[in-house]
């Protein structure tokens, strides 16, 4: 796709070898130092929104697309808190779940405690919770812990 280069004073740039357009989350982009500014976010709709970065989209004299350069407008933000806030527990038998913008077999979101951060800590749950099953024929059952 491109190189990244990162100035003294933590400047990203990005050198497209392609015509290229990127889309981030705002979050990361604003960790990426991409965009500091929501009223310059190009929005696709208002149910989800994106950063759109466009390079090299327009045409040489030979009528091809070219890449270009991508600089950044502020230093990557390397402070910016991290720590996860949830814990997803994910079973391949089940049928998707809307998560977000996107879909999962998703069992159950654990909310995590930034105090307990390093800890053994134990949850009960009260509720109980049903998903619909993919097919009725278990052959295995998987589980993963996402973060």
């Amino acid at each position: 796709m491109g190189n990244v280069d990162l100035s003294e004073d933590g400047i990203m740039t990005i050198l497209f070898k392609r015509a290229t357009v990127l889309k981030l989350t705002p979050h990361l982009a604003m960790i990426l130092g991409v965009n500091n500014n929501p009223f310059e976010r190009n929005i696709e709709n208002y149910n989800q929104e994106s950063v759109t970065i466009e390079v090299g989209l327009g045409r040489n004299s030979n009528n091809q697309s070219t890449g270009g350069v991508y600089i950044a407008s502020i230093p990557i933000n390397f402070n910016f808190n991290l720590k996860q806030k949830f814990m997803f527990v994910e079973m391949n038998v089940i049928k998707n779940v809307c998560i977000g913008n996107g879909n999962a077999k998703i069992v159950k979101i654990i909310p995590l405690s930034l105090e307990s951060f390093g800890q053994y800590v134990t949850t009960d749950f009260d509720n109980l919770d049903y998903h619909p099953l993919e097919n009725h024929h278990l052959h295995n059952i998987e589980f993963k812990l996402l973060s």
